[in-house]
């Protein structure tokens, strides 16, 4: 895993190169979808969708790289297909993945890295775990909010204070099911 602000991406991947994206199948649940995004050299985005909804997903996606030419690489996205509710931390921070961001949003990305799977933490307690003060509640939420590889960057292990799901980039309906996978794939 590659962390990279906007600047760094654009040298080494100039506007040139083509955006890849495509979508397969996942493991969380029979119609949920993983929608991938990035350049020959790693992912740079993962969205989930049900299959319904799958084309916003896409969109959602493009608006992160909206000056990129997108080129829809089937084989390169199932390159991607790979069995991450058994794989760990180690092994998913060890794959090919480019984090686009500021430095403070890779401090909170790399922060959701250490939320093992069988673990939920609250905003503020992960506020607290990054060693910032709660007038960074808000930020670390917005941070969390636009990470830009669900799933595999582990947003969804975030939680209300009092347990219950609040706000999904992709919905709660995805969020509770990706949750009941790891739930489901424990020992």
């Amino acid at each position: 895993m590659q962390t990279l602000s906007q600047v760094e991406f654009h040298q080494k991947h100039p506007l040139t190169q083509p955006m890849l994206y495509g979508m397969f199948a996942t493991e969380i649940a029979p119609d949920v979808h993983a929608v991938v995004a990035g350049v020959a050299e790693g992912l740079c985005a993962l969205g989930l969708a049900r299959s319904k909804t799958a084309k916003a997903c896409v969109a959602n996606l493009r608006g992160q790289f909206p000056k990129r030419h997108w080129q829809y690489d089937a084989a390169w996205a199932e390159s991607w297909q790979q069995p991450y509710l058994e794989m760990s931390a180690t092994e998913i921070q060890a794959l090919p993945i480019l984090l686009v961001g500021t430095p403070f949003q890779h401090e909170v990305w790399t922060g959701l890295m250490q939320v093992a799977m069988d673990q939920r933490s609250s905003y503020s307690a992960f506020t607290h775990g990054l060693g910032k003060s709660a007038k960074y509640y808000r930020a670390v939420g917005t941070a969390t909010g636009r990470n830009p590889i669900s799933w595999l960057v582990p947003c969804h292990r975030i939680v209300a204070k009092d347990g219950g799901l609040h706000g999904y980039r992709w919905g709660l309906d995805i969020k509770q099911a990706l949750l009941a996978a790891e739930n489901s794939s424990k020992p």
